[in-house]
């Protein structure tokens, strides 16, 4: 399965720790694509959209600012009119400091909400 993940980082919700965590998650899954990490595409946008034109899932990170961001918007758009399934993950516990670095105490567990509102725990791969 193609797992497309739709995120902002603008927020200080999530950092590229996070996200890693993430994807690991998801590989156990599929194959999870998340932009800053495996967008090496000579067009950057371009690349975005033909990664989600192969979705079979896209999971939204949901943070507070996440619908703020026109990104998003268009990802959850493309998704919708493509009728390709979106699932929640919770990420709002992954509040990051200035500086990029993780809250440890924040940090401990992500949320999946599927379309129905039932929730799935998981917590890091390390500790």
């Amino acid at each position: 399965m193609r797992i497309f993940v739709s995120y902002t980082m603008r927020d200080d919700y999530l950092n590229l720790s996070a996200l890693r965590e993430i994807e690991a998650f998801l590989r156990a899954h599929g194959s999870p694509y998340i932009d800053v990490l495996h967008n090496q595409g000579e067009d950057p946008q371009q690349h975005v959209v033909e990664r989600l034109e192969e979705a079979d899932l896209l999971v939204l990170c949901l943070t507070p600012g996440v619908l703020r961001s026109e990104w998003v918007q268009f990802e959850l758009k493309f998704a919708t009119d493509r009728r390709v399934p979106i699932i929640g993950l919770d990420a709002s516990r992954s509040r990051t400091t200035r500086g990029g670095r993780s809250n440890p105490h924040s940090r401990s567990r992500y949320r999946f909400r599927d379309l129905t509102g039932k929730l799935v725990d998981y917590g890091p791969a390390s500790g």
